[in-house]
């Protein structure tokens, strides 16, 4: 198990404990010999060692490997062993974060049970050869022209087995560069990096294929990786909605009739009178088809039920709509908005 977030001191008083409870070794007892890693010798980065040990004869040891002063594993204490060679798998050499622990010297402490004595190494890490993985691309095609929410970017997706620098680049097929951002790959794993079809600059790119390539650099090391994209925009048949709250219609009144905006929404108001109204205009693609209208409105005190109240909605021109809400005699409604939903061909 890892021991990383025991303090210092706190692993001084269990090797103290330890020490202090042991008793000195039978005279034909001889400690266990480490074998592998030598003294000296070097690990890769996030490997699991093994430790090869000799035992020259049984018995129960605590064994520990810390490196630049971090807890990185432990058997748990006290584990027996028979005697002869035993091979024992430590925990990834890395840090929490999966960084590798390359450059660190690392230290590993045998205890034995029977005896206050113990077997002390050390080793170094070195980090892995740079190595990049393809990149691939989430939306091969994508439409980030019209900001719709529909396909509006991509990503690009890469691993590394170490610590390093990587940049994306998106050139057009003349190798013109558009595009480019840097990452800091803090350790081995996978990494994404997302491009919505825009310059550096933020300004919109023109529709055709580019290409994205991941370079990482580590140690002098430089690796490119490189995946094709296409940015995309055509006109489709969709839905479209357009909604207009309390204050997005045009009032008109005639006769003893009044109109007041107030908190609950806009007042229409007849005492006796020819009409009040509220008239909102749409603006509609001149091939809107399927309209369907609406108009909110909702009771007040005021409305004397003697009268009319009228709702209708009716296409003006070829590019325009009309949602009316008007009452007459004693009526009076709250006015809080109108919609209209259509079909029509539209740019993505």
């Amino acid at each position: 198990m890892r021991l990383r977030t025991i303090v210092g001191a706190t692993i001084t008083t269990v090797f103290s404990t330890l020490l202090a409870v042991s008793t000195a070794p039978p005279a034909s007892a001889a400690f266990p010999v480490l074998i592998t890693p030598a003294p000296g010798a070097s690990l890769v980065g996030g490997s699991s060692g093994p430790l090869v040990l000799d035992f020259a004869t049984p018995g129960s040891y605590s064994i520990f490997v810390t490196c630049d002063s971090r807890y990185i594993w432990s058997n748990g204490g006290r584990v027996p062993y028979s005697a002869g060679r035993q091979t024992i798998p430590i925990d990834p050499l890395e840090v929490n974060s999966g960084e590798d622990l390359g450059g660190a010297t690392c230290q590993i402490d045998i205890y034995g049970s029977e005896s206050p004595y113990k077997t002390t190494s050390t080793f170094t890490v070195v980090s892995p050869p740079l190595a990049l993985s393809a990149v691939t691309v989430t939306k091969a095609e994508f439409y980030p022209l019209v900001r719709d929410k529909y396909l509006d970017e991509t990503e690009f997706v890469f691993s590394v087995n170490r610590k390093a620098d990587a940049t994306l680049t998106v050139a057009d097929p003349d190798g013109r560069i558009y595009y480019t951002k840097s990452v800091w790959a803090h350790g081995a794993g996978q990494y994404r990096i997302a491009w919505k079809g825009q310059t550096t600059s933020g300004r919109p790119v023109e529709p055709g294929r580019y290409r994205a390539t991941v370079t990482a650099v580590a140690d002098g090391a430089i690796l490119s990786q490189s995946a094709r994209v296409q940015v995309v925009t055509k006109k489709v048949v969709r839905k479209q909605t357009i909604r207009k709250d309390e204050l997005g219609g045009r009032e008109t009144t005639g006769g003893n009739c009044r109109v007041e905006y107030e908190d609950e929404g806009t007042l229409l108001d007849c005492w006796g009178g020819a009409y009040a109204r509220s008239t909102y205009t749409f603006k509609i693609p001149a091939d809107a088809t399927n309209l369907r209208w609406g108009a909110r409105t909702s009771y007040t005190s005021l409305d004397k039920y003697r009268g009319s109240l009228a709702k209708n909605g009716v296409r003006t021109s070829a590019t325009t709509f009309q949602v009316r809400v008007q009452v007459t005699g004693w009526r009076a409604v709250y006015v809080h908005g109108a919609s209209l939903t259509f079909r029509a061909r539209t740019q993505i």
